[in-house]
């Protein structure tokens, strides 16, 4: 049987606030309300509920530095209340000080020095403190951006597991870091990526691609997840966030309407790994011991089928066309 991890990537957006041209968007980018339901935490609780399983939330915490621990803190009750596991998020902008037009901004846990990065990791456990969270046994870097700088902090605080690379999303610098799926040992970190495959094409075509709601297709999905399972991979992380199950119009969320395709592909992966016998949803808390006594697993590349790869391509271009309704 192989072990699949749901993951949530919880986290307000900036929307202007670097630039000097308005604020942060908080609740609006997470439970994402639309006539007074919510189409992104709240559609995300629903479903796991009706389908039995349990997941893992990686909640961004650096925030907390400019807005404080009281914004984030409904959606943690939320969660904690249903039951689901929860990690450390962080991006490092929060903790820029330098805002306004033209400043750049660092992101990135990659290009982060190990003071900075452990002024990070200090304020997203206090932040997991206040909010009264479990102390964190896993991280996930923002923008999955993982540097060894970052890897050292973890080791610091006696955080033990990361997730935090996806080759599709992010290559790596250092070639060592290329991992893209299994469990490997980097130093006393134990590396648990999101699941790299490789799409189907031919020369620039055949691209890696990780394991998404908002980028793989409904059916793409399943069969990468049977294939993953034959091949003999143990564990299985696949990535996601709250406003991916919806549409907005900008960084502001000025409009924002149900992504209607999004959801339906949640629904049937639910299904899916609640309907066979060879899947099963898993934490990253649940499964952390069986981690640290096992030791590292690499495990063989997998590819989507074609015509798999084809039916995603069509279903995400309708949900680009129907872009509102």
């Amino acid at each position: 049987m192989s072990d699949v991890f749901i993951t949530i990537d919880t986290e307000f957006s900036a929307g202007g606030y670097f630039s000097g041209t308005g604020g942060p968007v908080t609740d609006r980018a997470v439970f994402c309300t639309i006539d007074g339901k919510s189409h992104g935490l709240g559609f995300l609780l629903e479903t796991f509920e009706l389908h039995g399983i349990r997941v893992t939330f990686f909640i961004e915490a650096a925030h907390t530095h400019v807005l404080g621990v009281e914004p984030m803190k409904p959606a943690v009750n939320a969660i904690l209340d249903a039951g689901h596991d929860i990690q450390l998020h962080i991006h490092p902008m929060w903790l820029q000080r330098d805002i306004g037009p033209g400043v750049q901004i660092n992101d990135s846990m990659e290009k982060i020095s190990v003071e900075k990065a452990k002024e990070a990791f200090e304020v997203g456990l206090h932040a997991f403190d206040a909010w009264g969270v479990p102390t964190p046994i896993a991280f996930r870097a923002g923008n999955l951006q993982m540097g060894r700088n970052a890897y050292a902090a973890m080791e610091t605080f006696g955080i033990p597991v990361s997730s935090s690379l996806g080759l599709a999303i992010h290559d790596p610098a250092d070639p060592s870091l290329r991992l893209s799926s299994g469990v490997h040992q980097i130093g006393k970190v134990l590396e648990v990526p999101v699941l790299t495959y490789r799409q189907f094409g031919i020369g620039r075509f055949a691209r890696p691609k990780n394991l998404t709601v908002t980028g793989c297709g409904t059916r793409e999905t399943a069969e990468v997840l049977n294939k993953a399972w034959r091949a003999g991979m143990e564990d299985i992380v696949l990535l996601t966030h709250p406003f991916e199950f919806i549409k907005r119009s900008n960084r502001c969320y000025d409009q924002i309407h149900i992504n209607r395709v999004n959801q339906v592909r949640l629904m049937q992966l639910c299904h899916h790994i609640a309907s066979t016998d060879t899947l099963n949803c898993m934490t990253f808390t649940a499964k952390h011991p069986h981690w640290s006594s096992g030791g590292v697993r690499h495990t063989s590349s997998i590819s989507a089928p074609m015509i798999a790869s084809v039916q995603r391509i069509v279903e995400n271009k309708l949900n680009d066309w129907l872009t509102w309704y």
